[in-house]
């Protein structure tokens, strides 16, 4: 059973090639190229059993068509009769010494971080188990999102803990649900187009632009060396219950929610950087959380916010755009990208949501451990700022490749964003 990829599929799988082809001019930042657009996270546990764990990873693979489709260049994907692989894959550290163990687990996520999936033969994703000592265990989850957006892999692993949880292991495939989504997968509706690849290797010629633009030298500072290395970085920064509480008392006075004061903040920050009194982002727009469909994709936009004076205002700004952006969404990434071009956007400044799901670690949630590490590569996008909630507390991360910003510059920025975000709020 075929469907047609996506506009977004197409476009990560020509990001993950080697054999892109570049001028000469561009070879220091050509390689950004060859880089699989996926999501990595560990999970740091007490005692977790094996067998319930790759029970429960199983029922996920089988309920889910899209995690373990094939997803081939010429823009089609194809529904597998069964799994690449459902295994758990298990290492015992537990005989190694302190400083060994550290060393191996730091090998095991270098590996895992630079891991080319065989998408087009239906390897998406991979849970692995790591014994650390006789109380400690590290659960690793990857997953290309060639088979899914944001959004879906915070279902998969919600779905995964509630399989372990609940240790019903006797039924791993409810037939009706994975027929449900295939029929939803190909009645989708994309088209198959080529000029998506070929907007992808027009977007790598573009960076070597970026440092020599005068006006985006001061967003935008290629270093050559470092995107070499295909590195990602991830700046984390957690709002706290009491801070996330205020911002919650905030919105509602507004009349907004908080993550159009978060995308407001992000906005002035952002405006700073730039030197520009508007600041235009892309926007994705998810289903619904709870019915939603793994291996569907999400609605993108782009939201154009113009800063002014007081911060109240900007909130309602923010708010005002995603409410009428989430109205007119659009199911091709080409566009949103090339109408970010059209309003001066040198890269993609992307600002992903998540509201409501508590991913594992929460407290309704905390089977399998909390999150320990997480970075996402994303080729296609320079800067994704990416918000979620665990409990009552907001995460945020700002996900970046390495060697596309000054260091110094985006960590500055970033720290004040934070503090802003946290600090209490007054005209002007």
């Amino acid at each position: 059973m075929k469907f047609t990829l996506s506009p977004l599929q197409m476009m990560y799988i020509a990001g993950s090639r080697d054999d892109v082809q570049v001028d000469e001019s561009c070879v220091d930042v050509s390689n950004i190229i060859g880089v699989p657009c996926h999501v990595y996270m560990e999970f740091d546990s007490s005692i977790i059993d094996p067998n319930d764990l790759a029970n429960a990873w199983r029922k996920v693979l089988r309920t889910h068509p899209a995690l373990t489709a094939a997803y081939d260049p010429d823009g089609y994907g194809k529904f597998l009769d069964t799994p690449y692989s459902d295994s758990l894959v298990l290492i015992d550290l537990r005989r190694l010494g302190r400083e060994r163990r550290a060393d191996e687990l730091l090998k095991i996520r270098e590996k895992l971080l630079c891991r080319r999936t065989l998408f087009e033969k239906g390897q998406n994703t991979g849970l692995l188990l790591v014994r650390i000592d006789g109380l400690n265990c590290r659960i690793i989850f990857d997953l290309n999102l060639i088979a899914c957006d944001v959004a879906s892999y915070h279902q998969i692993l919600c779905e995964l803990h509630d399989a372990y949880s609940s240790n019903k292991t006797s039924s791993l495939l409810q037939e009706g649900i994975v027929v449900d989504e295939k029929r939803a997968i190909i009645d989708r509706g994309f088209q198959a187009d080529d000029s998506d690849e070929q907007f992808w290797m027009e977007r790598i010629q573009s960076i070597a632009s970026w440092s020599e633009c005068k006006d985006s030298r001061s967003f935008y500072c290629v270093d050559g060396d470092l995107l070499a290395r295909k590195s990602y970085e991830s700046l984390d920064f957690i709002v706290d219950i009491k801070a996330a509480n205020f911002l919650r008392c905030k919105a509602s006075a507004l009349g907004i929610n908080p993550y159009s004061i978060i995308l407001s903040e992000a906005c002035r920050e952002l405006g700073k950087w730039r030197s520009t009194d508007r600041v235009s982002v892309c926007v994705p727009f998810f289903h619904g959380i709870e019915e939603k469909l793994i291996g569907d994709f999400t609605d993108l936009t782009v939201v154009s916010i113009k800063l002014v004076e007081k911060v109240e205002e900007n909130a309602l700004s923010a708010h005002e755009a995603l409410e009428d952006a989430g109205k007119h969404s659009i199911f091709c990434t080409r566009v949103v990208q090339r109408e970010m071009a059209r309003v001066g956007m040198s890269s993609d400044i992307v600002f992903t949501m998540a509201p409501g799901v508590e991913l594992i670690g929460s407290p309704s949630r905390p089977a399998l451990g909390h999150l320990s590490f997480y970075c996402s590569q994303t080729p296609q996008v320079g800067l994704d700022i990416q918000v979620s909630e665990i409990g009552e507390e907001f995460v945020i991360h700002w996900v970046v490749p390495q060697g596309l910003f000054d260091e110094y510059d985006l960590r500055e920025h970033f720290d004040n964003f934070c503090n802003e975000l946290c600090a209490d709020w007054s005209e002007g």
